[in-house]
């Protein structure tokens, strides 16, 4: 054997040599526990920012598929987070907007900054809805662009400005028809008070001492009709 070969003094420094080696072995390999250690933490942290994130969002490929996609992004469109993987993300996007989202894409590539748009999603049942999308662009690993993209789900505004513009709908229609009704009393009202005006005034002339009063009232009513006809004319009367 070596070692018999060896002087005392020779074997002493080998076993030293060895010990030493040990020793950077295992402290080496403390250090890839603590890294292993920290690196679970990070992917933990990962978990915790990305796929548990409450905001839908999704990385693409240079060639529209979906490298990866959070929790909430499957929750919108209602698949699991692992169907998601590798799919079109054209086919969840309702047929009569995918023109738009490729010319979305197409600025979303000429572009250093967030670009935005809202169109129309699918759900896995069909069932469509709005969505706003902001991407970004990146790389990834290979130097090829990854986009980043946002979904909100747009369906609770969509549903308000449907109902604020009933609404809306409903007031003009209502004012129409409060100015057409106005209109009516005017012109069914005007005529008959003009001609009670003239006939007032002839029969001021014809009537005794004893009726003027009474004359006079009929006169003051007639008045008070105009006056709130007139108020019932429109700014452009």
């Amino acid at each position: 054997m070596i070692l018999k070969t060896l002087s005392p003094e020779a074997a002493q420094l080998m076993f030293q040599e060895l010990r030493a080696r040990q020793n950077e072995l295992e402290l080496q390999n403390a250090q890839l526990h603590r890294a292993q250690a920290k690196l679970d933490v990070e992917r933990a942290h990962y978990f915790a920012l990305y796929d548990l994130a409450p905001v839908a969002y999704c990385i693409l490929g240079a060639q529209g598929l979906i490298l990866q996609a959070n929790l909430a992004a499957a929750s919108l469109l209602e698949v699991t987070g692992a169907a998601l993987v590798n799919q079109p993300f054209m086919q969840f996007i309702v047929k009569a907007d995918q023109d738009t989202y490729c010319r979305y894409r197409t600025r979303v590539l000429a572009s250093s900054e967030a670009q935005s748009c809202e169109l129309r999603m699918a759900k896995n049942d069909g069932r469509q809805f709005w969505v706003h999308l902001q991407t970004s662009v990146a790389q990834d690993a290979d130097g090829a662009p990854a986009l980043r993209t946002v979904l909100t789900d747009l369906t609770q505004r969509k549903q308000a400005e449907a109902e604020l513009a009933a609404i809306q709908s409903i007031a003009e229609n209502a004012s129409q028809t409060e100015a057409h009704f106005l209109a009516a009393i005017r012109h069914d009202f005007r005529q008959p008070l003009s001609a009670l005006g003239i006939y007032a005034n002839v029969l001021k002339i014809h009537v005794a001492p004893t009726g003027q009063p009474l004359l006079a009232n009929m006169k003051d009513c007639i008045a008070s009709l105009n006056q709130l006809l007139s108020k019932t004319d429109g700014p452009e009367n």
